[in-house]
């Protein structure tokens, strides 16, 4: 069989563990998650500017700038300066290599899956031993709600992955992955939820 989106490379760790579970062929590749990365960046990239933030304002609290000096305001702002600062090094260039890997990895092969991301390690399993649903539930969003299409893969021993579809480009992907699945592309209706009921994307 072709595999479909075949620039979605294949990557050595995914080669490596397929071969070595036996899985057989590669039929698909797709790449996952990437709106759920980009939102993750936005959030990360503004560490460094909360850093700037009270790093100045530590600056002018302290007794080397002009006007009035406050040992308090010196210590308070410029220590959570400093958080963010330590912060924004720690997280931000794995999160920008992240970013730039593109989302997370899916591959399908003859007799089970492999999906990593860079920097996590990868899930790998035959078929017969996940549970696929594909659902669709709502999120509440500035005093209305909108759709949240997942994919969410749980394993015999109770371990939930996720795949956001959110992002068109992201259910394109999805939608494509359950067809080589032979599943249907129709979302299960699971109604309201909040962020932290659903499971994170991988």
């Amino acid at each position: 069989m072709a595999v479909r989106n075949s620039t979605t490379a294949l990557t050595s760790r995914a080669r490596k563990v397929a071969s070595d579970q036996g899985y057989g062929a590669l039929r698909s590749a797709h790449r996952l998650n990437r709106d759920h990365g980009r939102r993750l960046t936005i959030a990360v990239l503004l560490l460094p500017v909360c850093a700037v933030v009270f790093l100045s304002m530590g600056w002018r609290s302290s007794p080397w700038s002009p006007g009035s000096s406050s040992v308090a305001g010196l210590i308070a702002s410029g220590g959570a300066g400093l958080v963010f600062l330590v912060l924004s090094v720690i997280l931000v260039v794995p999160t920008l290599r992240r970013v730039l890997w593109g989302g997370a990895r899916l591959f399908l092969f003859e007799h089970g899956a492999v999906a990593e991301r860079l920097g996590s390690h990868a899930y790998v399993w035959p078929y017969e031993n996940a549970t696929i649903r594909y659902v669709c539930w709502e999120e509440p969003w500035e005093g209305d709600s909108r759709d949240r299409p997942q994919v969410w893969v749980r394993f015999q021993d109770g371990e939930q992955i996720c795949f956001d579809g959110y992002g068109r480009k992201d259910r394109e992907e999805l939608e494509a992955a359950l067809r080589t699945l032979g599943l249907s592309t129709e979302p299960e209706r699971i109604g309201p939820l909040t962020v932290t009921k659903a499971p994170t994307p991988l």
